[in-house]
C-alpha cells in the first residue's frame, strides 16, 4: 500500500521542474514563512564555500524557509539539521547513515568506501525579523558519471516515494525549528551517535585569518562547535574553520 503524508497546513509548498536554486529563490524574495521550494533539477545548486552541488536528475531537492526573533543565535542549526535527516533517512533504508561535520551525510557507495549522499546548506538574513533558509540535496540513485570531486559520492536506497520523503523531512524540519528557537543547541550525546570524524586527526584552517590548527576529533558542543583536542586543551571550531583528514 502508497504511503500517504500530509505537508503541515502552516507551510506553502511550490514545486519547479527547473530553478537555479531552491536557496537562492527564497533568500531573494520576501514570502511567507514557513516556505517549502523543491526541484527536480537545480542548474546552480551549490553548498558551503560555493561548492557545486553534483546531480544526475535523481536527487531530493528542497529548501525550507522559517522565521525567528533577530537575537537568537542559529549558529548550531546546520548540525541540528544533519541530525535530523540522518534520523529520518535511517528509518527509510538500511544503509547506516554518518555525519561529517558540520553537515554533510555519508553512507557506503557500491565500491564499500563511504561517500557523500546528502549536503546541506543553510542561510540567514536579518531584516525586520530573521530568516533562516535551510536547504538540502540527497543523491537518490548512483551518480554513473565521471566526478570531479575531492570526496567520494553515494547514494540512499530508500523504501518510500521520494514525495514521501519530501513531506516528511518538511514537516520534521519545521516541528525542529520550533524546538530549536526557543533552546537553541543540540545534543552531543545524539550527534555521537553518527560522528564520522570521532578519534581522527584533523588540520583544521581558520578562513578568515588562515591560521592551522591539529588535533584529534573528540565530539561537539551543543553550540555545535567541533571539539578537537590538543595537548593545550580542546579547542572550538566554528564553520568558519576548514577541516581535512591526516
Amino acid at each position: 500500500m502508497k504511503q500517504t503524508v500530509t505537508l503541515h497546513p502552516a507551510i506553502t509548498h511550490r514545486h519547479f521542474a527547473v530553478i537555479d536554486s531552491t536557496n537562492a529563490y527564497l533568500m531573494k524574495n520576501e514570502l511567507p514563512c514557513p516556505y517549502l521550494v523543491s526541484a527536480d533539477t537545480q542548474t546552480a545548486g551549490h553548498g558551503r564555500r560555493q561548492q557545486a552541488w553534483i546531480d544526475e536528475g535523481k536527487s531530493l531537492l528542497f529548501s525550507l524557509a522559517t522565521a525567528f526573533d533577530a537575537h537568537i543565535n542559529v549558529g548550531a542549526w546546520s548540525v541540528q539539521v544533519a541530525l535530523t535527516l540522518a534520523k529520518i533517512l535511517e528509518n527509510v533504508t538500511e544503509q547506516a547513515l554518518l555525519i561529517k561535520w558540520p553537515n554533510d551525510l555519508y553512507v557506503k557507495n557500491d565500491s564499500g568506501e563511504y561517500g557523500k549522499c546528502a549536503g546541506i546548506l543553510t542561510e540567514s538574513s536579518i531584516g525586520k525579523q530573521g530568516k533562516m533558509v535551510t536547504g538540502a540535496g540527497i543523491n537518490l540513485a548512483p551518480i554513473k558519471g565521471v566526478i570531479d570531486s575531492d570526496y567520494a559520492i553515494a547514494s540512499v536506497d530508500i523504501c518510500v516515494d521520494d514525495s514521501v520523503l519530501l513531506i516528511q523531512i518538511a514537516n520534521e524540519l519545521y516541528w525542529q525549528w520550533q524546538d530549536f528557537i526557543q533552546s537553541p543547541a543540540v545534543s552531543p550525546e545524539h550527534y555521537a551517535r553518527y560522528d564520522m570524524l570521532s578519534g581522527e586527526m584533523l588540520l583544521a584552517t581558520n578562513l578568515h585569518n588562515h591560521r592551522e590548527s591539529v588535533g584529534q576529533a573528540c565530539g561537539i558542543n551543543a553550540q555545535g562547535q567541533l571539539l578537537l583536542q590538543q595537548h593545550g586543551g580542546l579547542l572550538a571550531l566554528t564553520t568558519q574553520h576548514h577541516i581535512r583528514l591526516l
